[in-house]
């Protein structure tokens, strides 16, 4: 069967979000490139190209077509070409092996490739070949057997060059196959369509399919956020018990879930377009075939998304009417409902720079000061209660002891956070979880108590687990994810906020952000990561999630730090989060600790870095209770 089609080449183009908030994305194209160069022997330039064969960067295109670099084997019969389009990457791979076929091609190529990747926007695998006669090219296309597809219908991209796709059926597919028939006579033409017309821009039928598989992602992504129905359904249940809290929560989720679907709308809209645009060379855009059906999923789709938001936009008018028919809301109690604990001066400042309406109180019988006033909360009109406190020195008894005493002066509190400063482990060597100075370390998989151990004469154990943190906050920081993922970060509004009213808090020069190997040795330093491998833009922290180590422990040991780390696998060092997820857990609340990076737990400790490292930790904790509903006093009952 193989005989049937002359000259079988196989085409792949990988397409990738080239998004410098997506590091672990935009490296995996770069090793991916590096596996395709040293396993299919790619290790000549391209002739005539003048191109480098790494690129120099894997982000930050205009909106045309940066070709960034291009290497071939020794023989020149595999290809591969790097490009940038604006927001993604294209890897190209052309196999031209003389006498393989495509099942030989197929697995050659699939081999360094590998399974389909959570960082690609989409993969085109293009099947070419020459003959007079297309039905011998679809019959010997189907002996791949591919992904259990079968062929559909062709379309012609011009005059004898024939496209069909051999795909499953799914609509949210992100691979797919198609086999490109030409007559032999006509190699150029059909060489410009898939892999190059003379220069390394991206083919036009590369470019197609690439808005096209925007498209497709934008259906998966689709696919996971909530039913408009369900979201319309809450304001029906909240309307039936006349419950105007729940009809205020319900309209705010349905505001940011329809900016959400016009954000998509958008980019759906935009990526529809440049795929005719790239089909420009087609007289008429085929009705059938492929293209006829992607350009129908693409339509059907977008007035999908148009209905979402006008049903959803009806629903939350329908609210706002019923919720002005109710009256105004219930006073809320001006009892407070979190509890945020601070250890240090510095750290109780920056949380009260953002807390709101704030005044003093002292408490008959507890000798602490504290600090009442709001915070906002998933609902407008219905802020949280907030109450901070600062411990009378630090570490974990005096944290246990000024949680406790929080909690019996102010009776009505459901969670307590700590807020504050801590010590980084950094990690050059694996860039993605290399902590800086400045950064946000979240303990969302808890505190590890990693001085409460069981000494036998065998063996060092932890003597036993810590209480876990509170699920509502983690379902909120998980909140702050998404909004992260789709470039929304509210802590970095409210970092601002607070340099801008006190200067003092301002992030120091990246300069003084230096990682020694040697405790002995000042000349002993290492580099940071590419900041494009671990995720740090200019002048911002990065957030980083996982456990905190903590006990009465001051580290000045970066040997020390890097093996308790190690064993534990922690993220940073502190010295109050056991006593106050204990104390927490013991009176039955919730709790949750949030900390900036002021040092690297070495004996080069200083205090540069304290003020802009307690401005971010407060900032982050404002911006997790912002994805909080409120809560009725004592027992954590979510008004929503």
């Amino acid at each position: 069967m193989d005989s049937l089609i002359a000259e079988q080449e196989l085409i792949l183009h990988v397409f990738a979000h080239a998004d410098d908030r997506k590091p672990a994305d935009v490296a995996e194209i770069g090793a991916l490139w590096t596996r395709f160069a040293d396993e299919l022997g790619l290790t000549e330039p391209v002739p005539l190209l003048g191109l480098p064969m790494n690129p120099d960067r894997l982000t930050g295109f205009g909106v045309g077509t940066a070709v960034l670099a291009a290497r071939q084997r020794p023989d020149t019969h595999v290809q591969a070409v790097l490009r940038g389009m604006h927001d993604a990457l294209n890897l190209s791979v052309l196999a031209a092996l003389p006498g393989a076929s495509w099942q030989q091609l197929d697995a050659m190529v699939k081999g360094v490739l590998g399974e389909m990747s959570q960082a690609f926007i989409g993969v085109a695998w293009l099947y070419q070949g020459k003959d007079e006669h297309i039905d011998a090219g679809v019959r010997s296309f189907e002996e791949l057997g591919s992904e259990g597809g079968r062929v559909r219908r062709g379309c012609e991209l011009e005059p004898g060059i024939v496209l069909w796709e051999f795909s499953g059926r799914e609509d949210t597919r992100a691979e797919r196959r198609f086999v490109v028939l030409a007559p032999p006579d006509r190699d150029d033409e059909q060489s410009d369509w898939t892999w190059s017309n003379g220069r390394a821009d991206m083919p036009e039928l590369a470019r197609y399919l690439l808005h096209m598989a925007k498209v497709r992602y934008q259906l998966r992504v689709h696919a996971r956020l909530p039913e408009a129905g369900m979201l319309c359904r809450t304001i029906d249940d909240a309307v039936a018990q006349r419950d105007q809290a729940a009809l205020s929560t319900s309209r705010f989720r349905i505001a940011r879930h329809v900016t959400n679907l016009k954000t998509m709308r958008h980019t759906v809209e935009i990526a529809l377009s440049n795929a005719v645009a790239a089909l420009k060379r087609v007289a008429d855009l085929p009705q059938d075939g492929p293209i006829g059906d992607d350009l129908a999923l693409g339509t059907y789709f977008r007035q999908r998304l148009d209905d979402d938001i006008r049903y959803l936009e009806t629903s939350a008018e329908g609210a706002r009417l019923m919720t002005e028919s109710l009256g105004p809301a219930l006073v809320r109690s001006h009892e407070p409902t979190f509890g945020i604990v601070t250890a240090m001066p510095e750290e109780c400042a920056a949380a009260r720079f953002l807390l709101d309406d704030w005044k003093r109180v002292n408490v008959p019988g507890d000798r602490a000061n504290y600090f009442v006033g709001t915070m906002p909360s998933t609902v407008p009109d219905q802020p949280h209660v907030v109450v901070i406190t600062l411990l009378g020195e630090t570490a974990n008894n005096a944290a246990a002891d000024g949680c406790a005493n929080l909690i019996r002066s102010f009776g009505t509190v459901n969670c307590v956070l700590m807020s504050g400063i801590a010590a980084g482990v950094p990690k050059v060597t694996d860039p993605a979880k290399h902590v800086r100075l400045g950064d946000i370390v979240v303990a969302s998989w808890g505190i590890v108590d990693y001085d409460h151990v069981v000494d036998a004469p065998d063996n060092v154990s932890l003597r036993q687990p810590h209480p876990r943190p509170s699920p509502l906050l983690k379902h909120a920081v998980n909140a702050l994810q998404t909004d992260e993922h789709m470039e929304r970060c509210p802590w970095e509004t409210h970092i601002d906020a607070i340099v801008r009213a006190h200067p003092s808090f301002a992030r120091p020069a990246d300069s003084t952000d230096v990682v020694y190997t040697d405790e002995s040795d000042d000349q002993a330093t290492t580099p940071h990561p590419d900041p494009v491998l671990s995720g740090h833009r200019p002048g911002r922290p990065k957030v980083h999630y996982g456990r905190i180590g903590s006990a009465d422990r001051s580290l000045r040991d970066l040997r020390k730090r890097d093996a308790i780390a190690a064993e534990h696998n922690l993220r940073a060092f502190e010295m109050e989060g056991t006593g106050i997820g204990k104390a927490s857990f013991a009176n039955g609340l919730e709790w949750y600790v949030v900390r900036g990076i002021s040092d690297y737990g070495d004996r080069r400790h200083g205090h540069l870095w304290r003020n802009y490292a307690a401005a971010v930790a407060a900032s982050y904790v404002r911006a997790l209770l912002g994805e909080c509903p409120p809560l009725d006093v004592r027992g954590g009952r979510i008004r929503a």
